[in-house]
């Protein structure tokens, strides 16, 4: 009788047993089906419905990593940044060396701007996995990315010698030298990036920038010619190509670039104020008025162009305009008194070209009044008088001046062959004068 008692209780703790077993693997079949789902649900971007799914399964199993690494992503995705930092943070107290959660707390506090945070967490996973190239990056990308340009070469270093093929690095590496102001660093590390992918048009803008700021013009050229063989109608390295033809003063080859630059569709100020200035340095004022007619319309604040502006139109018989755009520069921020000495000697020719030769010489005296070591405004007082108001005795004052104010080295050009000095002219000037 005790025997059957005990099979008894056996079988029914053996049923038992079973019902619990079915139980659980029903509801490991139903988890499974929901995870799932969970997925396919981020994957077709329904955060919304995602984030459901995931509280679903986290009432089951509150401690799944997994699962709160997906809704964490989820709401990430949906644009809730501090409610999946959140999230990610319960599973990092669940796993601290979970790289995965580690760096879903990276780029959740990176998204928020608290690049401090970020770093924190990325130098974690450094640390669990210092040998992952991917991570160490990471973490040099922070820095780089809050100015620390110092911090990030230094990260980045170690990586270089351990693979010096990585082209990632070496750009990432001459990016923080040239902004540590380390050029011949940066060109290096640049060099040899372009070397393994040689037709990047960023890195070969930067390298030609850092030529150009070396006075390496000739390197820039061949630099940028090399790119345009391969790609003829970029018109950022286009127009780099067409300044450094401008700086080794080739004008006629830099007008025909940035000419083509404008062809292509270029219209921003620095191509046309140059293009402008290309035809203006070979004296084609015509060519370059309206050029810088457009730069001035694409930046009315630009000193240079609005005085360049001027001056090119009253040269070219629109003696109007260039009244009005020269008096224009002279009401913005005050220039250098270098600069504001030839502006005002080109406002005075922009008024005697429109008739208005009073008005021309009123403003060489201004500018002479407060410049009164400017002897090239004497003369310019002096000839105004002379040529134009047909006063030469009072213009005989003025060359004196001019005389007495003359460095030695200009007077050295008085027998130049093909064309008179100041200086030359002024001593003839006056002994005719004298003579009178």
């Amino acid at each position: 009788m005790k025997i059957q008692i005990g099979n008894r209780v056996l079988l029914l703790l053996y049923l038992l047993f079973s019902a619990i077993g079915l139980l659980a693997q029903k509801q490991n079949n139903g988890d499974g089906e929901l995870s799932a789902k969970l997925r396919q649900l981020i994957d077709t971007y329904q955060y919304d419905q995602a984030c459901l799914v995931a509280d679903r399964l986290l009432t089951h199993d509150s401690l799944s990593v997994e699962v709160l690494i997906l809704k964490g992503r989820a709401l990430a995705a949906n644009f809730q940044v501090q409610q999946a930092v959140a999230v990610f943070n319960k599973a990092y107290l669940l796993d601290s060396a979970n790289a995965t959660t580690l760096f879903e707390l990276v780029n959740g506090y990176r998204q928020m701007g608290d690049s401090k945070q970020a770093i924190a967490y990325c130098r974690k996973i450094v640390g669990l996995q210092p040998e992952s190239v991917f991570f160490t990056i990471q973490l040099s990308n922070l820095y780089y990315g809050i100015d620390e340009f110092g911090r990030a070469k230094d990260i980045l270093l170690p990586l270089y010698q351990r693979d010096s093929l990585n082209p990632y690095v070496l750009k990432q590496l001459a990016n923080s030298y040239n902004e540590l102001q380390q050029a011949d660093s940066a060109i290096a590390f640049y060099v040899r990036y372009l070397y393994m992918v040689p037709y990047d048009a960023g890195i070969t803008g930067k390298l030609t920038n850092l030529f150009i700021r070396k006075r390496n013009y000739p390197a820039g050229i061949y630099l940028t010619e090399m790119f345009l063989a391969h790609d003829s109608v970029n018109t950022g390295i286009l127009k780099l190509n067409a300044y450094c033809y401008y700086l080794i003063k080739d004008y006629q080859t830099a007008a025909q670039k940035f000419s083509k630059c404008v062809t292509l569709g270029d219209k921003s100020r620095f191509t046309l104020k140059y293009f402008g200035l290309s035809h203006y340095k070979q004296e084609m004022y015509d060519l370059a008025e309206p050029q810088f007619r457009l730069a001035y319309q694409a930046d009315t604040t630009d000193t240079e162009v609005s005085f360049y502006y001027g001056v090119s139109a009253y040269r070219s018989a629109l003696a109007d305009t260039g009244v009005k755009y020269l008096e224009k520069t002279l009401k913005m921020l005050m220039p250098d008194s270098q600069f504001l000495n030839t502006l005002y000697m080109e406002l005075a020719g922009a008024y005697t070209a429109n008739g208005q030769t009073d008005t021309a010489l009123a403003i060489l005296k201004k500018a002479y009044g407060d410049y009164p070591d400017n002897y090239t405004l004497a003369f310019k007082i002096a000839y105004q008088y002379d040529y134009y108001l047909r006063k030469p005795f009072q213009a005989l004052p003025y060359y004196n001046e001019f005389l007495k104010k003359c460095p030695e080295s200009e007077k050295e050009g008085v027998d130049a062959p093909q064309r008179v000095s100041y200086y030359g002219y002024t001593v003839n000037r006056v002994r005719q004068i004298k003579g009178k």
